[in-house]
């Protein structure tokens, strides 16, 4: 895997343990009826400019 970026701050700051767990959002979104539980998804992708 390549990745090209600016500055070591911004390959730091796009690490996967960045994001919050996308399960455990949708989770307390759901319980808390906030949204309601569609699909389960999987993120690919992240692009930043």
């Amino acid at each position: 895997m390549y990745v090209k970026v600016r500055s070591r701050g911004t390959l730091i700051e796009e690490a996967p343990g960045a994001y919050k767990n996308v399960d455990e959002v949708i989770r307390v979104s759901d319980a808390l009826e906030i949204k309601k539980k569609a699909a389960r998804m999987r993120p690919v992708v992240n692009i930043k400019d």
